[in-house]
């Protein structure tokens, strides 16, 4: 059952009223690279990004915030944000998917409206292995995938509390009788 929040109220309710839930976070699925090739993409990505070749998915795998896994042309690749490139003291602007929107998708892929899926950008369930993203790429439907490391409960609820929302594809949390609950 999926149910759709648009106050920081609700979501901090939901937040309250559950001892046992699960943030889940949505990973990204690119359909082109902006006519760039896979090489001047890495190259532009490095402005904000530590990037190093992973050995495979789980290596890969974001283990922490602002970290996250990317996937292109048949290899795995670990990348870290640069310090600078986010904002401590905004906690919206300090979520992964917003480092990602403000460093990624708007600038380098001209994708500005992110928060609608569409042409070129999709998003997937992140309880996904990491094994289907590389697959959906290597299929050929789309050219790339990056994985997004979940927000904390603990941030969830300090963005609620200053009456903020959550960006759209941020994460979802599955309660405990495995009700989701998109945060949008």
């Amino acid at each position: 059952m999926s149910l759709e929040l648009h106050s920081a109220e609700r979501i901090l309710h939901q937040l309250r009223s559950s001892n046992d839930i699960r943030v889940i976070p949505y990973h990204c699925l690119l359909s082109d690279l902006n006519g760039m090739d896979d090489y001047d993409f890495l190259q532009r990505l490095q402005k904000s990004f530590n990037i190093r070749v992973a050995r495979d998915a789980a290596d890969a795998r974001p283990t922490a915030q602002r970290e996250f896994g990317l996937y292109l042309a048949g290899y795995w690749y670990h990348m870290t944000a640069i310090a600078g490139t986010w904002f401590f003291s905004d906690p919206v602007k300090d979520l992964d998917i917003s480092i990602l929107r403000d460093n990624m998708l708007n600038p380098v892929l001209g994708i500005e409206d992110s928060a609608q899926p569409g042409k070129r950008l999709d998003y997937i369930d992140g309880d996904q292995h990491l094994q289907m993203l590389s697959e959906l790429v290597d299929a050929g439907r789309y050219e790339a995938a990056i994985a997004l490391f979940a927000p904390s409960i603990e941030r969830l609820k300090s963005i609620a509390e200053l009456g903020r929302s959550m960006p759209a594809f941020s994460c979802a949390i599955q309660t405990e009788s495995d009700r989701f609950v998109h945060l949008s």
